[in-house]
């Protein structure tokens, strides 16, 4: 065990930031003026599919404990992660998937990471 006064001396490590450029600004408000595409707005989803993309994996997200609305969205998720498709605009197929399977309602994406059914 080091000695207390060198516990968090972080001089001992050597960083290397591997962040792939597509993940740089992720913590970022990314939020375009005027949305042309409901992944231009940012989101909860968003975030978890950010978080999915560089896990690898949807495995942890129901052990979690995180909220997703479909299990259809979670399947194509790691079937795109299979495939190495980093741009997959996940908000826009969660929607899609949701519009589908309760009848056709559309939903819409406010300012806020809620989504809300108008």
């Amino acid at each position: 065990m080091l000695p207390r006064r060198l516990f968090w001396d972080m001089s001992r490590y050597i960083v290397n930031d591997v962040t792939p450029s597509d993940a740089l600004n992720a913590h970022e408000d990314t939020e375009v003026p005027n949305p042309t595409s409901p992944d231009e707005r940012n989101s909860s989803t968003q975030t978890l599919w950010f978080a999915i993309r560089e896990v690898g994996s949807t495995g942890w997200v129901e052990k979690a404990g995180c909220v997703m609305p479909t299990a259809p969205w979670l399947a194509e998720a790691q079937q795109v992660i299979d495939h190495g498709n980093r741009a997959w605009p996940a908000l826009a197929r969660e929607l899609d998937i949701m519009s589908r399977n309760w009848g056709g309602n559309k939903f819409v994406v406010k300012s806020c990471p809620l989504h809300t059914i108008t």
